[in-house]
């Protein structure tokens, strides 16, 4: 894992659940700033499963404001570092 994170060559943003491993103080985040120095945003949606943004049920409303939010992050993220 290090050896492929390490080479990282952009800037990361990671949107996990509940029941993901990734956490803000996970090696792999601490590899991607410290070795591949790169930036990285990890935000841990706690009401939400693996999954949830791109096959989540729109029908149950806590689902519909974690992928809102999602959606709304990566826009800003992307606006970020791609639109400069």
């Amino acid at each position: 894992m290090e050896k492929t994170l390490s080479v990282v060559q952009c800037p990361q943003l990671y949107c996990v659940g509940a029941n993901d491993d990734v956490t803000p103080e996970s090696e792999c985040v601490s590899v991607i700033r410290e070795k591949a120095k790169q930036e990285i945003t990890v935000t841990v949606y706690s009401k939400q499963r693996h999954g949830w943004v791109n096959r989540g049920d729109l029908t149950k409303s806590e689902v519909a404001e974690g992928v809102e939010q999602a959606l709304m992050e990566a826009e800003t993220f992307f606006k970020k570092y791609l639109m400069q």
